[in-house]
């Protein structure tokens, strides 16, 4: 963190989704807020396209090497000058209120503050399904209140809280810092992560069978690897291939 010289950060990190990038940003950028925001995108990928997309508003940074999502928005956060980071994915888009969902949520006093993610292409079905995999528990119509996981696609905490905490952990995967980072927030302050339904973001999903597979086969090796929210139960069933398969039908349906 550089400094509090305005009041939000808003941290982007993008690989491989240059061209979803400008659709996020426009969504970012029309944010009514009081305060004050900044917009940092990072170069997870060092795809030199994404340096004609900074403005007054936006900077650009970029890593020695390609970086992961965890690592890539930890680098957003060491940019960054507000007194919150906010963030959100190349993939999504903020809906209308988004930031200042955010902000109500963590004045009120929550530490770790994420919001409803809601499908991006309404009517196709490999997203849908996707989208309903990773996120049916965070559909607008559930209260707010006390959450245990929220995702880095859709999540607000201040700058000293994320430092604290020691921002997202490093892991040589594509997935599950997020879980491990709420995790960690949980231990350290009990009670303190909170679901806020208007902090909404609509996320464009894995398009293709072949995408969908193989982002649930590395999310499901991962939630074994690092034991992600997994019960003494879940161990047990998994010694089963059968049913490993049943909770995977059961988890689809």
């Amino acid at each position: 963190m550089h400094g509090t010289a305005t009041d939000f950060s808003i941290v982007i990190p993008c690989r491989d989704h240059s061209l979803e990038l400008v659709r996020c940003l426009q969504s970012v950028r029309r944010q009514q807020f009081a305060g004050s925001f900044e917009i940092i995108v990072v170069d997870a990928g060092l795809d030199d396209a994404l340096l004609d997309v900074g403005d007054a508003s936006t900077r650009v940074v970029r890593g020695r090497e390609p970086l992961r999502p965890g690592p890539a928005r930890n680098l957003g956060a060491a940019h960054a000058n507000g007194r919150w980071l906010c963030f959100i994915d190349a993939d999504a888009v903020a809906e209308a209120g988004w930031l200042m969902a955010a902000a109500a949520a963590l004045r009120a006093g929550a530490r770790v503050v994420g919001g409803a993610v809601l499908q991006g292409e309404r009517w196709h079905p490999v997203a849908t399904i996707d989208n309903l995999m990773q996120f049916s528990d965070l559909a607008p119509g559930r209260p707010a209140g006390p959450a245990v996981l929220l995702p880095s696609c859709n999540l607000a905490i201040s700058g000293a809280d994320f430092a604290a905490v020691g921002g997202f952990p490093v892991l040589d995967s594509a997935a599950g810092e997020d879980v491990l980072f709420c995790e960690n927030a949980g231990r350290r302050w009990p009670g303190s992560l909170h679901f806020e339904p208007a902090m909404r973001v609509r996320h464009y999903g894995r398009s293709t069978l072949r995408a969908l597979a193989a982002h649930h086969d590395n999310f499901g090796f991962i939630r074994a690897r690092y034991g992600l929210q997994l019960t003494d139960t879940h161990r047990r069933l998994g010694r089963s291939p059968l049913l490993v398969s049943l909770l995977g039908v059961r988890r689809a349906a």
